[in-house]
């Protein structure tokens, strides 16, 4: 279901707009946030506490989607606490609701090529994501794009040990 069109030399420049259209990347993006912005209302309206049941945010079918509520939850802190906006908050968001959580970084990467079924960049996609809150409330966040970039060059090189296993 994703595909990779950011390196591909078989995707010609008139052709990568739609190819990128066809893995419906924008779709999950605008997706994940969307349903993270209505807990984050949730929250502000008074709700102590909100549960990520069946949290199929593409599907419904998809009950039970452990990747998808973790990119929730965890954009829902982002948009919710200041401190998840700075370096250091984002690290430890990173580690407790990722790393910690027990996140398969490894299958989900699929780094050896060796189980299809596996993989899908779910860290990439939250990544994105609060790239996508980053450019559009900039003064609201003390990251940067390019920290957001060096997180997402660390996964697609596993120099951290962090990011190389599954949790």
């Amino acid at each position: 279901i994703f595909v990779d069109i950011s390196t591909s030399v078989s995707v010609p420049d008139d052709k990568w707009l739609s190819t990128l259209e066809s893995t419906r990347w924008l779709e999950y993006i605008r997706s994940c946030l969307k349903k993270a912005a209505e807990v984050a209302c949730l929250l502000r309206g008074g709700h102590l506490t909100v549960a990520l049941q069946d949290c199929a945010v593409f599907d419904p079918s998809e009950a039970e989607d452990r990747d998808m509520s973790c990119v929730v939850s965890s954009l829902v802190q982002v948009m919710c606490d200041p401190h998840c906006r700075t370096q250091y908050g984002f690290q430890g968001l990173v580690q407790k609701e990722w790393v910690m959580a027990g996140h398969r970084f490894h299958s989900r990467m699929n780094y050896h090529r060796d189980n299809d079924k596996e993989e899908a960049p779910v860290f990439l996609l939250f990544l994105d994501c609060v790239w996508q809150l980053l450019s559009q409330f900039p003064s609201h966040f003390q990251l940067t794009g390019d920290f957001l970039l060096a997180l997402h060059d660390s996964i697609q090189l596993p120099l951290f040990t962090s990011f190389m296993a599954n949790c």
